[in-house]
């Protein structure tokens, strides 16, 4: 994996050629400052996604970041945390290590896992939202774990939400 990412960051050519339409949306809209343009005059941009994962790309390019470092930072960062909330959550249903582990490995050596970890992408801030949010909310019980999942869903549907209705279908 740390191989995987080193080739995408030290790459000539950018091997993520799907970021382009978001990286020009977050570029046009620190340019413009409207996110959402018309659609009638040029530019003719369509932006189909909720504005968190632009606003977080946003916010780090003010902090200094190139602009697709910034969304492929925040990507990373969010498989990271996939991982993490995996091995919590597979450790508190009882998995061994050694299961635990062996699932974390699938994950982390599947090709959509390794393609996705360091590109320009919102899917996978919305799995680890999602995924958080699930965590939290099988343990009701708990002090504030029901607000805090309702809240984190809510961020990943600003994420991407129509990604967060199919997890949602599936939970229940």
């Amino acid at each position: 994996l740390i191989l995987w990412l080193g080739f995408l960051y030290q790459s000539p050519l950018d091997p993520d050629y799907t970021s382009g339409e978001l990286v020009d949306q977050v570029m046009n809209w620190l340019e413009t400052g409207r996110l959402y343009t018309s659609v009638e005059t040029p530019p003719y941009r369509v932006l189909n996604y909720p504005p968190l994962f632009f606003l977080l790309v946003g916010e780090m390019t003010k902090l200094g970041f190139q602009t697709l470092l910034a969304g492929r930072l925040v990507c990373l960062t969010s498989v990271i945390l996939t991982v993490v909330i995996m091995f919590k959550w597979l450790r508190s249903l009882g998995c061994s290590t050694t299961v635990t582990g062996s699932l974390i490995a699938l994950l982390a050596t599947s090709y959509a896992a390794l393609y996705n970890a360091g590109q320009f992408c919102l899917q996978w801030p919305t799995i680890s939202l999602s995924l958080l949010a699930f965590y939290w909310l099988r343990e009701p019980h708990k002090k504030n774990h029901v607000f805090l999942s309702a809240t984190v869903l809510s961020l990943a549907c600003f994420m991407k939400q129509t990604q967060v209705v199919c997890i949602l279908i599936s939970f229940l």
